[in-house]
């Protein structure tokens, strides 16, 4: 599992988890336990995330937490995340498992962080999401990159 943190981010700590250990056993789609969406948002959510999984054939799931438990983001996403907003720590973190590792190269990363940084920023929580699902998309259609190797 590869993870990547982003910092400086003031106000906001966003974590979208894509596929968490706990969410393949009950193919939650997202979990917000910090209460960040409404509930049309959480839909329109879950209406995307539900395209994305039939098309790439991989479970995407947003989870968001105003308390990590006393754990770093960092630690809070080695649970077998992909993305998280985390009100608690303040930081983005995305993990990579399977598949996606080859497709999200660091690099992919910020830019997939960068593209939902404003709504996040500006708490509007669930476009920041499809943002970043978006740009995620925009990567799997490109492929893997061709120089891109795994340790």
């Amino acid at each position: 599992m590869r993870m990547r943190k982003k910092t400086g981010y003031l106000l906001l700590m966003l974590l979208l988890l894509l596929v968490p250990v706990a969410a393949w056993a009950d193919k939650t789609t997202v979990d917000d336990q910090a209460g960040l969406f409404s509930q049309e948002e959480e839909q329109e959510l879950t209406d995307r995330i539900v395209e994305l999984t039939t098309d790439w054939n991989m479970d995407f799931v947003v989870v968001t937490t105003e308390d990590a438990e006393g754990k770093t983001s960092e630690e809070y996403a080695e649970d077998g995340v992909l993305y998280l907003i985390d009100l608690d720590n303040g930081s983005v973190w995305i993990s990579t498992a399977g598949k996606m590792i080859r497709y999200l190269t660091d690099a992919r990363i910020d830019v997939v962080i960068d593209a939902g940084y404003d709504n996040l920023k500006a708490k509007n929580y669930a476009d920041g999401i499809l943002e970043m699902l978006n740009e995620t998309e925009s990567y799997l259609e490109d492929g893997i990159p061709s120089d891109q190797y795994n340790y």
